[in-house]
């Protein structure tokens, strides 16, 4: 319920801080709210507004042992955000200064943001940096996304349904076991597979946006539009900040010769997230396809500049 934890971090912070004001007594780390609202909104995906309470974190926290959390954290926030070479490198950087039980941790989130950005090699190497032994017992999952990327399809799926088999009690993690294991289906040309992976993840956890979202894109390749249109709804109606499935009700919406509706989804998908290249080609095709010459040249030139800049 990420509507509802955002408010209850905004509200605890501004009771934190009018408590200060008053001379209340309180054992609350004002910063420590701040961290969990930062993480709030990283999960949602709002990059942008999640870098603004980590900036004043690493800026003011004196806590040494947290620091380095907190500088990886915020790095990770802007490489999502800006999506260019200096943000990468610097989320690569900040990883690598973390303690060893830290860097542990953080492996998954560090390589599934590597991932996003589309920056599968580099994940790879880093993902080689630990023993295959190390990654089984601690990670199998970031363990198993290396060997789809070695085409190592077969032992992939084998880890993945051992965590499936392992996580039966625990309804979130079981969900991400799944999402994997349609990437792993997806990789062995079994679309069906993949789809029946994902239908299990929502199953057993309706609040996997992502899920939702590569479900729906499954029944869209499928020429499936309805239901690629539902589970985009459906994402949405856990996060309505989630960019990608703002992407894919453009996408329906654009195959169905919607265009105003098209252009409705891409402009939000371009307002929360401005570098994104995906939702300005979204509004491109939609000029393009309405002979907007100005509009088209316009979205062109946006992308031309993140392009050369990510």
């Amino acid at each position: 319920d990420y509507m509802q934890a955002e408010t209850a971090f905004t509200t605890g912070l501004a009771l934190q801080q009018l408590g200060q004001s008053t001379g209340a007594v309180t054992n609350v780390n004002p910063f420590d709210i701040m961290r969990s609202l930062a993480l709030v909104l990283l999960e949602e995906g709002r990059y942008r507004d999640a870098a603004v309470p980590l900036e004043e974190v690493v800026a003011t926290d004196k806590d040494s042992k947290q620091k380095l959390a907190d500088e990886f954290m915020l790095a990770q926030a802007k490489a999502l955000r800006d999506r260019n070479a200096e943000t990468a490198k610097n989320l690569q950087v900040a990883f690598s200064k973390l303690e060893a039980p830290q860097q542990t941790a953080k492996l998954s989130s560090f390589v599934d943001t590597l991932y996003r950005l589309g920056k599968s090699n580099e994940a790879l190497v880093e993902i080689k940096k630990i023993s295959e032994a190390d990654l089984k017992s601690k990670n199998p999952l970031v363990l198993s996304r290396a060997w789809l990327s070695e085409n190592r399809t077969r032992e992939a799926e084998e880890i993945i349904r051992k965590v499936i088999e392992e996580s039966r009690a625990n309804n979130e993690k079981l969900a991400e076991a799944y999402v994997e294991l349609s990437r792993a289906m997806a990789a062995d040309n079994d679309p069906k597979g993949a789809v029946d992976a994902l239908q299990k993840a929502v199953e057993q956890d309706p609040k996997n946006f992502d899920a939702w979202v590569q479900l729906g894109r499954l029944y869209l390749q499928d020429k499936k539009t309805s239901e690629g249109q539902q589970a985009a709804q459906k994402a949405l109606e856990v996060n309505p900040y989630c960019v990608p499935a703002y992407l894919l009700l453009g996408e329906t919406n654009l195959s169905l010769g919607k265009f105003k509706d098209a252009e409705t989804n891409f402009q939000k998908a371009s307002e929360l997230y401005p570098t994104s290249i995906d939702a300005h080609r979204g509004l491109l095709s939609v000029f393009q396809k309405q002979s907007k010459k100005a509009e088209a040249d316009r979205e062109q030139a946006i992308i031309t500049h993140l392009s050369q800049n990510s």
